[in-house]
């Protein structure tokens, strides 16, 4: 793996290449400004940064799953293709914790997500359950009519 560090110097920019041999959290940052030096992707090794990061970005991957969550579970014509599609995303966000981030966050934090995580999966998995007896009933009704 080749790392650089840009060091300004008399407005010429000198590229210096050094490797370190530690763990850190790799990610593509979303700089989308003129006049700023394109970076393919930044490694941070500081753990308080990884941890503050993280943070911000679980948390806004957890304020999308839960408004998508919320709105499955309290739209009542819901349909199961919906459901599906909140649980698949409730298991993307799972892994990603379990997988990438549960190296660089606290255990707390940790347990506390998934614990979040297991309460949303419930709900939806109930919400599953409801929607399924209640087209069966209305199948059996169907029938009975018939």
């Amino acid at each position: 793996m080749k790392s650089y560090v840009v060091k300004k110097k008399n407005k010429n920019k000198k590229i210096s290449k050094f490797k370190i041999k530690k763990d850190g959290y790799e990610f593509k940052p979303n700089v989308r400004k003129e006049n700023l030096i394109k970076i393919d992707s930044l490694t941070i090794y500081n753990l308080e940064m990884i941890e503050r990061l993280l943070e911000k970005k679980i948390e806004i991957s957890f304020r999308k799953l839960t408004k998508l969550v919320l709105n499955e579970i309290n739209d009542e014509d819901g349909n199961q293709g919906g459901i599906c599609i909140a649980l698949n995303e409730l298991t993307k966000l799972k892994s990603v914790l379990m997988n990438e981030f549960k190296a660089f966050i606290k255990k707390e934090d940790y347990d506390k997500y998934m614990k979040r995580l297991k309460l949303y999966e419930k709900e939806l998995k109930n919400k599953l359950i409801f929607l399924e007896e209640k087209e069966k009933h209305r199948e059996e009704e169907e029938v009975k009519h018939r």
